[in-house]
Parts: structure tokens; C-alpha cells; sequence
């Protein structure tokens, strides 16, 4: 469970974002350290009148990378974010753990995108044990 409460309420769809983004880099990492994928991803918004809602989506299959992660992130938070109300608070909660999966995707060009995909978190992670979480930044996480 990974929380960020906002200084100033915010209902800016880009600043939650880079917010989520943020918040599913420290939740895959800690999955990835400890050998360990999420089979869902929840999301709780709280408004500033006080309204929590929270949505989870089924991750299938389970992942720790932080691009997968991410995509199921934003479908929950397109499905719990219906009010016009601005934000103080969002929630990542990923679940259902289980071992990252040993079967790879049957298709060349798939198994090639994923592969991919867990080389560039693997080597990310690399950098940031050795110079430090903040050696690295994602373009999506960085202010406007």
C-alpha cells in the first residue's frame, strides 16, 4: 500500500499521473525485491469533502513490471474517479500476490515487447540501488 497525500487539492489529470506513476515505481520495486507479482491493483481517490472510492482491476497475468502496473493503475483510476470534486489523497494498493509468472507469451514479437520491458525495470532498478531512487526519473514523473 502506497499513499500520497497532496499539499493543495488538486482535480489536474497530468499531476495525477506523474503522482501514480511515482507510487507504482516504489510499489514494483518492493514487489521485484521480494520475488513477487500483484494479481490486482486498487486505487482509492479521497476528495476533499471527505468522499473516499476505491476500484481495483485484475492484473492478468500477475506483473511486478512498473509499465504493466501502470496500465492497470490508470483503468482504476479512470473507473474510481467520477466526481468533479478535487483530490487530496490517492492510494496504490496491489494485491493477490503470487511468483511472477514462468511462462512467456507464446508469440515472438509479444514475448520480445515484454522481455523488453522487464530488461529496462531490471537495469532501472540496478541504477537506483547503486546512485539512489531519485538517480533516475521517468519523463512523466517530472512537473510541467
Amino acid at each position: 500500500v502506497q499513499y500520497r497525500e497532496f499539499g493543495e487539492d488538486t482535480n489536474d489529470r497530468n499531476h495525477m499521473e506523474r503522482c501514480l506513476y511515482r507510487l507504482v515505481e516504489q510499489a514494483g520495486r518492493r514487489l521485484r525485491r521480494q520475488t513477487l507479482a500483484a494479481r490486482r491493483i486498487g486505487l482509492t481517490l479521497e476528495h476533499t469533502d471527505g468522499v473516499r472510492r476505491s476500484r481495483q482491476v485484475k492484473a492478468a497475468p500477475a506483473t511486478a513490471n512498473d509499465y504493466f502496473l501502470f496500465t492497470h493503475a490508470l483503468r482504476a483510476l479512470d473507473l474510481a474517479w467520477t466526481r468533479r470534486v478535487r483530490l487530496r489523497r490517492i492510494g496504490l494498493i496491489c494485491d493477490r500476490f503470487t511468483y511472477p509468472p514462468a511462462q512467456r507469451p507464446l508469440f515472438a514479437r509479444e514475448r520480445n515487447f515484454v522481455e523488453k520491458r522487464d530488461r529496462l525495470v531490471a537495469a532501472m532498478d540496478r541504477v537506483r540501488t547503486r546512485f539512489g531512487n531519485d538517480a533516475l526519473a521517468m519523463g512523466r514523473t517530472m512537473a510541467a
